[in-house]
């Protein structure tokens, strides 16, 4: 579990990647976070000539990115906070019109480091479990 406080119009905001996160997310929305963050970060991100990351140009007029990216957001910061609201519209109704989006990168980036792990594989263990 990964904590991250981020400031979103002045206003320190808690964000958590846990394990609970998916399965809050699934009850919410009906889909797969990990499908939805991982479309999210493509758009969000191209490669550039250079081979760095450059930002994309999203199409805000996508009410499903939109609403895609602030459903994450909220089931984050619920998970951190439980005196969230409990609707998405009464949480982002606290915020300006584009400031959740403004977070986005340390939202995603917050959500990959709770991707990886901490646990070496061993060859030999990678053997006897092959056999």
């Amino acid at each position: 579990m990964l904590e991250k406080k981020i400031m979103i119009d002045g206003k320190p905001v808690k964000f958590r990647a846990s394990a609970a996160v998916p399965r809050l997310y699934m009850a919410l929305t009906g889909s797969d976070i990990f499908s939805d963050i991982g479309d999210l970060t493509e758009q969000f991100h191209k490669p550039a000539g250079t081979g760095e990351q450059q930002k994309a140009q999203i199409d805000l007029k996508d009410l499903g990115k939109m609403s895609t990216f602030e459903n994450i957001a909220y089931v984050m910061a619920k998970a951190a906070d439980s005196s969230v609201p409990d609707t998405v519209e009464e949480w982002l109704d606290q915020f300006g019109m584009m400031s959740v989006w403004r977070a986005f990168p340390q939202i995603a980036k917050l959500w990959a480091a709770s991707q990886k792990t901490n646990v070496d594989l061993k060859k030999k263990n990678v053997r006897q479990n092959a056999r």
